[in-house]
Order: C-alpha cells, then sequence, then structure tokens
C-alpha cells in the first residue's frame, strides 16, 4: 500500500457515493520510495489540512466497531487509557492513564488516571467513564469487533441471560473490571499475558462519556455528538454530511500541552478514483486520512512524478489481502477440496490485474498450508 502526503492547499468540495471496506495491505512500492519525514523534526503548528477519505464512516460509537474508516472518524475526537506511541510504534505509553501497575503474578493490571481532565461540555473525565465504556466492550451480548479484543484476555464478563440476549445486565462487572475511585481503574485477568495492555492500546478502544451513556443517548449518531460536545480527544466534531465530509476543530482546551498541531481538519470522502485524481491534481488536498485509498499503485507513482509538492509513502505490509474459507460450510471440509482451490487460484493473474505487477509476494490462501 502507498500512502500519500503533501503541504498546504485550497478547498474544494466533489464527493461521491460509498465503497467496501479493505480488509489489506500489500508491500508494493519500491521504485519511487521517497523518505518519510522525520518525526523528530521541528513541528510546524495551525492552520487546516484537507484530507480525503476513501469511505464513509460506518460507525460514530466505537461499540463493535472494526471499520478503518470509522475509527479514523472517532479516533480524533475521544481518548483512550493507553495507546501506541506515535513516533516508536510498538511501544504503548499512556492517554488517560498516566501511569499503571502490573501485579507480580500478571494477572491485575491497575492504571492511574491524570488528573484535571474534562470533557468538551465541562464534566470531569474520571475512571467511571473508563468502567463505564469497557463494560461495553467486554459485555458478550455486544460484538467484540477491535474495541473488545482486550476482552480475550480478562476474566470473562457473564450476564443474567445471554441466550437470544434475553437479558443482558452484568452480574460479575467488578471480577472483570472496577474503579476503587476516581482516578483508578483495575482490571484481572483470566491469566497473565503482555498482550492484554497491546490489545487495551489499539486505536478502537475509545472511552466515552459515561454522563451521557448512562442517559442511553446515542452516541452513534454524529448530529448527537455535535449537540452534546461532550468529546475529549483534540479535535471536536463540527459538522458532518453523509457521504460527502466530515470536518473537525481544534479542541483548545485538550489535556495534553500543545497538540493538536494543527487547527481544523476537513475529510473528504471521495471514493471514485477520477475525481480524488482530480482534486489531487488541483491542489485540492493534502493529503489521504488513513493510508489508503482507492488508486492503484501505478496511479499514485503518476501522481507523484507529475506533481513533486506530494509523497508517496510505500507502506509495508501489515494485513493481507486474502480469500478464506469457512470450513463450517460441509464443501470445504473436505481438506482435498481446500487444497485444490488453493492450487487453482491465479495469482499471476491477479497481480496482472489487480496489483499492475507490483506485488512482490504471491502468497497462498491464508490459512492454507500443504496439510490443510
Amino acid at each position: 500500500m502507498i500512502g500519500i502526503a503533501c503541504g498546504g492547499a485550497d478547498e474544494s468540495t466533489t464527493t461521491d457515493g460509498t465503497t467496501t471496506e479493505p480488509t489489506a495491505v500489500a508491500d508494493t512500492a519500491e521504485a519511487t520510495a521517497v523518505a518519510a519525514p522525520d518525526p523528530g523534526s521541528e513541528a510546524k503548528t495551525g492552520g487546516t489540512l484537507l484530507m480525503s477519505a476513501y469511505a464513509d464512516t460506518r460507525d460514530w460509537d466505537p461499540l463493535g466497531s472494526a471499520s478503518l474508516s470509522s475509527v479514523i472518524s472517532y479516533s480524533q475526537m475521544y481518548n483512550q487509557l493507553v495507546q501506541f506511541d506515535s513516533v516508536e510504534t510498538s511501544e504503548v505509553v499512556g492517554d488517560l492513564a498516566e501511569s499503571w501497575d502490573v501485579s507480580e503474578d500478571g494477572k491485575s493490571y491497575t492504571f492511574h488516571l491524570r488528573e484535571g481532565m474534562e470533557w468538551t461540555d465541562g464534566m470531569p473525565i474520571t475512571s467511571a467513564d473508563v468502567v463505564t465504556t469497557l463494560a461495553r466492550y467486554a459485555n458478550p451480548c455486544n460484538s467484540t469487533g477491535r474495541s473488545g479484543l482486550w476482552r480475550n484476555y480478562t476474566v470473562k464478563m457473564e450476564v443474567v441471560e445471554l441466550a437470544e440476549k434475553a437479558d443482558c445486565t452484568a452480574t460479575n462487572q467488578d471480577a472483570v473490571l472496577r474503579a476503587p475511585d476516581d482516578l483508578t481503574v483495575e482490571f484481572d485477568l483470566q491469566f497473565a499475558s503482555g498482550a492484554f495492555l497491546k490489545f487495551l492500546a489499539v486505536d478502537y478502544v475509545k472511552v466515552l462519556p459515561a454522563h451521557l451513556l448512562n442517559q442511553d443517548i446515542n452516541l452513534n449518531d454524529a448530529r448527537t455528538i455535535i449537540e452534546h460536545n461532550a468529546t475529549s480527544g483534540p479535535f471536536i466534531l463540527e459538522e458532518y454530511s453523509e457521504g460527502d465530509f466530515y470536518k473537525v476543530n481544534k479542541n483548545p482546551n485538550y489535556f495534553k500541552d500543545g497538540r493538536p498541531y494543527v487547527d481544523r481538519i476537513e475529510h473528504f470522502i471521495i471514493t471514485d478514483t477520477g475525481t480524488l485524481i482530480a482534486r489531487f491534481e488541483s491542489n485540492g488536498l493534502d493529503m489521504a486520512n488513513g493510508g489508503f485509498t482507492n488508486l492503484s499503485p501505478t496511479q499514485y507513482f503518476n501522481l507523484v512524478e507529475g506533481h513533486p509538492e506530494y509523497i508517496a509513502h510505500p507502506i509495508a505490509a501489515g494485513t493481507n489481502w486474502g480469500l478464506m474459507l469457512n470450513i463450517k460450510k460441509p464443501e470445504f471440509q473436505d481438506v482435498m477440496v481446500r487444497q485444490a482451490i488453493n492450487l487453482a487460484v491465479d495469482r499471476q493473474e491477479i497481480d496482472n490485474l489487480v496489483f499492475v505487477q507490483l506485488w512482490r509476494l504471491l502468497l497462498p490462501i491464508d490459512g492454507i498450508g500443504p496439510h490443510q
């Protein structure tokens, strides 16, 4: 996959449609790779960024969310207990939490929140917000998505009647997570695992305002978010037009000094490749907002060659474009059938047609080994 970015630009408003969600990244680019800017260099602050979004957001509430286009939209507005560092990207650092402790047996985590944080409506951010939000993600009545992946490591939350979601009231919430005071959150794990902290740092695990959740206010609706104005993150949602754009402004009272660096971001939802290329060529966009667009590698390279103000950043493989077989279906339960499908896939033809012969490594069907 190739991301694209440039300097400042003017606004334009051509948008259209929606698209399917990608599940993949390919390590494609080799020819015109340009080194990424040094993340340690001096930051330039202020101004407005114009970004392309490859698809509209599916969710404004992280509950059960697994969409890249969605997490891009709501991650600007909320925080989480911990996060991956923006420079040393394998390192987990505090976000709402300023520190945490792990028990000697590795089965209990205690997080200590920063003092003095507030939602944009002036209400204090406390451990109750964390517990109320993450209890939703832990509840087995709710889809795991990516916001609930960490629950595979904690004590399992139990509910009154899980069958047909008859009664989803938790019966052992305090055994999973709890708030002994306003600035402390505790978790108990089934077994010691360093993966728990990393899954808690996944960008989908956002903390929402308990004082709105407890009133059953629908935070999966952009209009409701704008109306109640109770977010915590670096940006505040100003406007959303379904299928067209969403625009955010800098949070002037953000608890992280000096952040964010820009005053405003305008995200334009552009699914048509011709429209997207035209917008970039007219300097109507500064960058793509998620390291992904609907352009092919060749289209990226052609755009960069004609416009030196843009930089294409080759992004190494992090996920897969794959064909996965559901072995619960009778037709795929025979190992020889699966092996035959694996052998029948014309990978070179896929490379020619889809990846314009820039795919580096042609892999077997996901999960299909020599004996599977």
